[in-house]
């Protein structure tokens, strides 16, 4: 049975093929089969066995040796059929393989045919892309050249601009001096770089140039007249000052000669202080005349200081242009008293800004303002001293009258004292007292009283006068 399984059929045999693929497919169910069967035959030799050990074993060999036969035929039969059908399965699947062989080989020419038509549309396209790609690197080179003249026109344009405006900025920042020549330079500028430029910026630059042109031109002008304007006011502001200067001149010898006189009555007002301060004579009206004498000085001081003060404030706008540094009318007055302190008899005989030589090379102006510096200073410390003076008048002439008051009643009280001092002894006795009394007061004192008077006086002493 396995060998008729496993027979080959001629069919098969011609393909050897297809013969190995059906016993690869048939082999697992024939084996199976078989199994089944060797099971099944098992389990009735078994069964028989049993049944012919019951009954008769003669019996039972024959029935199992008929239904052996039956099983066999059927088995053959069932073989038979089975093996038909798997010829038929065998034949179908050849058939089918053989279609499905040429089914492949259609497809494989199919594919190759494709990828024929793939790979010549591919290099189609590559060399429409390599075709598209050299035309974008010539456009672009093309774009970069069409760039870098453009940049490079730029260029020169920026630089033909820059050496326009550079000759524009020449001419705003021109001179009524340097105005041509800058114009001629902004002439030729043009006239070597616009071509160097578009049309619309040619024309940009023409405007403007013509704008700036004007806008100078109008500035120098104006330039022009204020420095015409300045040199006519400085030439009247010079001859003004020159007038002004000559006026100071005249100005200070006539303040020079208030200074002096202001000198003289300051003297004199320190004359008549120092006198007075000595003062020593016992007469009130020789007191009186003194202290007249003083008052008289320093008023006149007074007067004098107020005439330079008045002199000053009334020419002050002509003594200004000679008016020295404030800071040196300290420093002058600071000199004056210091060269008074040294020798103030030389002082006193020569007023301030008197005439002497002019150091070497001081103009005019240089020696009034000199001068006029000398006498602010001098005319400051005069003002000081009569100050210093006029403050100490009222007390010396206290003093003084007050001497003289005091002398007057000291006379007065001597003379009363030596009236009732009868026996010239410069003492007062009980008597002389008694008689002072009822002379002078009309008053009686009583001899206690007088005795209390006596022995409150120092009437030991030898030098008292009671």
């Amino acid at each position: 049975l396995l060998q008729g399984l496993v027979r080959p059929t001629p069919l098969i045999a011609s393909r050897p093929q297809a013969q190995a693929q059906m016993q690869q497919h048939m082999e697992p169910q024939v084996q199976q089969q078989q199994q089944q069967f060797v099971q099944q035959l098992a389990q009735q030799m078994q069964q028989q066995k049993q049944h012919l050990q019951q009954v008769q074993q003669q019996q039972l060999q024959q029935q199992f040796q008929q239904q052996l036969q039956q099983q066999l035929q059927q088995q053959q039969q069932l073989q038979q059929q089975q093996q038909l059908h798997q010829r038929a399965a065998l034949a179908a699947q050849a058939s089918s393989s053989l279609s499905q062989d040429a089914q492949r080989l259609k497809d494989m020419e199919d594919r190759k045919k494709q990828m024929e038509e793939s790979k010549l549309r591919t290099m189609e396209d590559r060399l429409r892309q390599q075709a598209e790609f050299k035309k974008k690197q010539e456009e672009l080179k093309l774009k970069q050249e069409k760039q870098k003249a453009d940049q490079g026109k730029r260029i020169s344009e920026a630089k033909a601009m820059m050496a326009i405006r550079k000759a524009m900025q020449k001419v705003r920042q021109a001179t009524p001096e340097t105005f041509e020549e800058a114009n001629g330079e902004l002439a030729q500028a043009m006239r070597a770089e616009l071509k160097n430029c578009s049309e619309n910026v040619s024309k940009l630059i023409k405007e403007e140039a013509e704008k700036t042109l004007e806008t100078t031109k109008s500035r120098v002008e104006v330039v022009a007249e204020q420095r015409r304007k300045e040199t006519e006011r400085k030439e009247r502001e010079e001859r003004e000052r020159a007038e002004l200067e000559a006026k100071a001149a005249k100005l200070t010898k006539d303040l020079q000669r208030l200074v002096a006189e202001a000198m003289k009555a300051s003297q004199a007002v320190g004359a008549a202080v120092a006198s007075l301060a000595d003062f020593a004579d016992p007469g009130r009206e020789a007191a009186e005349a003194e202290v007249t004498l003083a008052e008289i000085a320093a008023s006149n001081a007074q007067d004098k200081l107020k005439l330079c003060t008045d002199f000053v404030v009334e020419h002050r706008t002509a003594l200004r242009t000679a008016m020295p540094d404030v800071s040196a009318a300290p420093k002058a007055a600071a000199k004056a008293a210091a060269a008074k302190g040294a020798a103030p008899k030389a002082a006193a005989a020569k007023a301030p800004g008197a005439a002497e030589e002019d150091p070497a090379g001081e103009t005019a102006q240089q020696a009034t303002r000199r001068v006029l510096g000398e006498l602010m200073g001098a005319l400051t410390e005069v003002k000081k001293e009569t100050q210093d003076a006029t403050a100490s008048l009222p007390g010396l002439k206290a003093r003084a009258l007050g001497r003289a008051t005091a002398l007057e009643q000291t006379a007065e009280v001597k003379a009363l004292f030596k009236k009732y001092d009868r026996d010239g002894d410069r003492r007062l006795n009980r008597a002389e007292i008694a008689a002072y009394a009822k002379g002078e007061f009309r008053f009686a004192l009583q001899p206690a009283t007088i005795d209390r008077l006596l022995e409150t006086c120092d009437v030991q002493d030898p030098g008292s006068t009671g």
